[in-house]
């Protein structure tokens, strides 16, 4: 299954399946859509109280990522992206893609990404979070949550499972990547050691770290910039 082989949740693998496969959900036909030719992000940059309480009630300063990041906030009348935080996701400083986050915990679907006709490039081609980033060495992450927590020099692939895009994309920037997944889930950890190997036989080099702990975005920021920095990631 897609979202096996990917370790991403059932929801998002069947939006990728429809991206990709003519929306036919039991097969996964590698004919490549067309991308969008300019991207309309849901929502507006005005946010509603509840979104300022979400971000603040899982400990983010709200001004700050909101600004650095150009949130956008989506209400009920934002069909299909009810009640979400919006992210631009960018890539060599233009914006590609995005990325939503249901609020309310009530929506079947919490992680909702553009398709591919709904972006300048899918979501899955690129790395997030490293346009900024001047270093040789980078950590990966899972979701974009987790880089928020982490700060600078670490970025995403969303998800465990990275595509070949992905790892071609770290193999020609970076001399050492090293990846912070979840320790404590089995799937994420294993993903991370095949990756490595891959990272490796491109002759980069490449390692993971575990930690006593879970998911980043589950640590304080302390933690998680002395996890970074014990890492090796200055």
């Amino acid at each position: 299954m897609i979202s096996e082989l990917l370790h991403i949740r059932l929801s998002e693998a069947i939006q990728l399946l429809d991206g990709y496969g003519g929306g036919e959900r039991t097969k996964f036909i590698k004919t490549k859509r067309e991308n969008a030719k300019r991207i309309k992000i849901p929502g507006s940059r005005e946010p509603r109280q509840r979104h300022i309480d979400y971000l603040e009630g899982r400990g983010y300063n709200f001004d700050y990522l909101s600004d650095k990041y150009q949130l956008h906030y989506t209400n009920g009348l934002d069909v299909g992206w009810e009640h979400r935080v919006v992210l631009p996701i960018y890539y060599n400083h233009q914006v590609v893609s995005y990325q939503a986050r249901d609020i309310t915990g009530k929506s079947s679907i919490r992680y909702r990404s553009a398709t591919p006709e709904e972006s300048l490039i899918h979501y899955k081609e690129v790395i997030f979070g490293l346009d900024d980033w001047q270093g040789s060495v980078c950590g990966i992450v899972e979701g974009a949550y987790d880089v928020f927590r982490m700060g600078a020099g670490v970025g995403t692939g969303f998800g465990s499972a990275l595509t070949a895009s992905q790892i071609n994309k770290l193999a020609e920037r970076f001399q050492k990547v090293i990846f912070l997944f979840d320790p404590t889930d089995p799937n994420a950890w294993s993903k991370s050691g095949e990756h490595v190997a891959e990272l490796r036989c491109m002759g980069v080099e490449a390692e993971r770290i575990k930690w006593n702990g879970g998911d980043p975005d589950e640590l304080g920021f302390k933690d998680c910039r002395i996890l970074k920095h014990e890492a090796g990631i200055k």
